[in-house]
């Protein structure tokens, strides 16, 4: 009986837990207008990516960038984000969806290469 009621507590712990994990809310995510290993050319360091995500964003949910994986500007409920300024060289890009200030979704990272004309 003891066994029995220890199994119980397990299944019920393990459901719940299950129950509460996270889980992806959009089947699609991912950055358009940049793919991984491109050389940008952006002679001011300024530019705009995309956001492919379906179904559509929800109004509670917002969009953010991850620049070398920090947060990058502030979070935005629109699907065209912007850069400015970012140095020449490699750099990471994902983009997250927020409700309020936690993560529940983030896409897959690409990695590129902002070209800058060299001021001498």
């Amino acid at each position: 009986m003891r066994s029995l009621r220890w199994c119980l507590l397990i299944w019920l712990a393990l459901s719940a837990a299950a129950l509460s994990a996270p889980r992806p809310t959009y089947r699609v995510l991912s950055l358009s207008e940049l793919t991984d290993g491109q050389a940008l050319r952006a002679n001011n360091g300024s530019f705009s990516v995309g956001v492919q995500i379906q179904p559509p964003l929800q109004a509670t949910h917002r969009l953010r960038l991850l620049l070398d994986g920090q947060p990058y500007g502030p979070a935005s409920n629109t699907t065209q984000l912007h850069l400015l300024n970012v140095d020449r060289g490699e750099h990471s890009l994902a983009v997250q969806v927020l409700i309020r200030d936690e993560v529940i979704q983030q896409s897959p990272t690409l990695r590129f290469n902002v070209l800058r004309v060299r001021k001498r």
